[in-house]
């Protein structure tokens, strides 16, 4: 069993020695194994030969060795047999599937329990034990005999039974029923309980609000007058903040937000801390790769790794790529992309995703160009949720790209859809300008104009509210 710890000090701290020595533990448990053997890895290296023997890998490179996991074979990724899979996208059947191991598990919820400890002692309210607490936490599946789900739904499993005291629905049973059998549940456990505690994705949790309020018929702060602490993770809180603020009232809730994955639980604090604070002396030793502006720069960046960075060598304000080397995962390119705001202590934010592109017809458009675009053409526009969803229309039927506005305020609604006649026509000519791509399929006739759509959140949540999944994100890019 790996140690965990959180080291929580305002003061300058050795990160690379503790590091190393994360680094050094990592490879004297978990080396003697058919993937470390194969690239060469042993317990002892330094972590210059280390570099040198380990590649940097992403999904498709350990797939095989995944694979191996589920036929059953022990010491695959780490010493021992998985019987758990983190659902990283998909569905039990396709997907990325994470091999979750039994240390890996109890090394995350050290983690969960580093949390709780944080929130204790910076506000030791005893008020929060004593009502209930919801987790509106992912869904596992078990198909011959491995159990799939997502990463929160395999930790409920895990999690202590004194944990059950304090949650309206057993945590195990909840993670093993239909997500929407689960969610009725919830909504009406909750709508007749003292709830202190709220978890979960954002986006759910700004539906279950609305959920429990209309099922009552009374705003949340009377069904809930003792709600304490919002915690979240899975997608970015402070696109929803202020709508679930609204939700809340008067009620004085605090929000602590978690950068977890099914790759690892790296981050968390408190929301108004404006970024969040790198676990470092956790069982994840942390790597990153500077990306240049522009996607085929970035793609080529991460293909060669020459100028991977440690995390004891980052700069504020850079573009990362976040490489991590845990338990069951070495140097795992993760398709995160973050930013340091400080280095000492290390806090960061994660501006989004490195695979966050539509390539369905070769045009290659990547996130920070739609951005790039949309403030040339509408710098004064606010948005809360801005999406790109390659399909097909029109006579003949041509692909395109339709431009999803998520707008929540009815006034700046109406206002851009009565600009947005000449929107599509200088949107289209700003992305020629910066994307060949896409202008030699516009130019050639592969492509038609995009069009625009603005919706408010009213739609947006129905959209949601189709997904199978609590922690499901949508299929276009943000």
């Amino acid at each position: 069993m790996l140690r965990y710890g959180l080291f929580y000090y305002h003061r300058r701290m050795d990160v690379k020695n503790t590091q190393l020595k994360v680094l050094e533990r990592l490879l004297r448990s978990g080396t003697n194994t058919a993937y470390a053997n194969h690239v060469g890895i042993s317990s002892g290296l330094s972590y210059e030969r280390f570099k040198l023997n380990a590649p940097v890998c992403t999904y498709d490179t350990i797939k095989p060795w995944v694979d191996r996991c589920k036929s059953g074979e022990p010491d695959v990724l780490w010493p021992g047999r998985v019987h758990h899979f983190a659902v990283s996208a998909g569905t039990t059947g396709k997907g990325k599937h994470i091999p979750i191991y039994a240390d890996r598990i109890s090394s995350d919820l050290g983690f969960m329990r580093s949390v709780m400890r944080h929130i204790i002692s910076v506000n030791p309210d005893p008020g929060l034990f004593l009502g209930k607490h919801v987790a509106l936490s992912g869904s596992v599946e078990t198909v011959d005999g491995l159990h799939f789900g997502e990463i929160s739904g395999i930790l409920a499993c895990a999690s202590p039974r004194w944990i059950r005291l304090w949650h309206i629905l057993c945590p195990e049973k909840a993670a093993t029923m239909a997500w929407s059998i689960r969610y009725k549940t919830l909504v009406d456990l909750a709508s007749r309980s003292d709830i202190r505690v709220l978890t979960g994705v954002p986006s759910w949790i700004l539906i279950f609000l609305r959920d429990v309020s209309s099922r009552t018929g009374m705003p949340i702060e009377q069904v809930w007058p003792n709600l304490k602490l919002v915690v979240t993770g899975g997608v970015a809180l402070s696109v929803y903040h202020q709508a679930i603020r609204y939700e809340l009232g008067t009620l004085n809730v605090r929000f602590l937000e978690n950068y977890g994955a099914s790759e690892g639980y790296f981050a968390f604090d408190w929301f108004d801390a404006g970024s969040m604070l790198l676990q470092y002396n956790s069982d994840v030793f942390y790597e990153f790769i500077p990306i240049d502006i522009g996607y085929e720069k970035a793609k080529h960046s991460l293909m060669s790794a020459g100028n991977i960075t440690p995390l004891w060598e980052v700069q504020p304000y850079v573009r990362y790529a976040l490489v991590v080397t845990n338990i069951g995962l070495m140097r795992y390119l993760t398709n995160d992309e973050v930013i340091f705001e400080s280095i000492d202590p290390p806090r960061l934010k994660i501006l989004g995703r490195l695979n966050e592109m539509t390539d369905t017809f070769g045009e290659a458009v990547n996130a920070t160009e739609v951005h790039s675009v949309v403030k040339q053409v509408m710098p004064s526009i606010t948005y809360d949720h801005l999406h790109i969803r390659p399909t097909w229309n029109g006579n003949p039927a041509l692909p395109f790209h339709e431009w999803i506005f998520v707008i929540a305020d009815p006034y700046l609604r109406n206002s851009m859809i009565e600009s947005s006649t000449t929107l599509p026509n200088e949107l289209d000519q700003h992305l020629r300008l910066i994307n060949r791509h896409y202008a030699i399929r516009r130019e050639t006739g592969a492509m038609r104009l995009p069009s625009l759509r603005i919706i408010g959140m009213d739609e947006y949540e129905t959209i949601i509210r189709a997904q199978p999944r609590s922690q499901s994100k949508l299929g276009m890019f943000i």
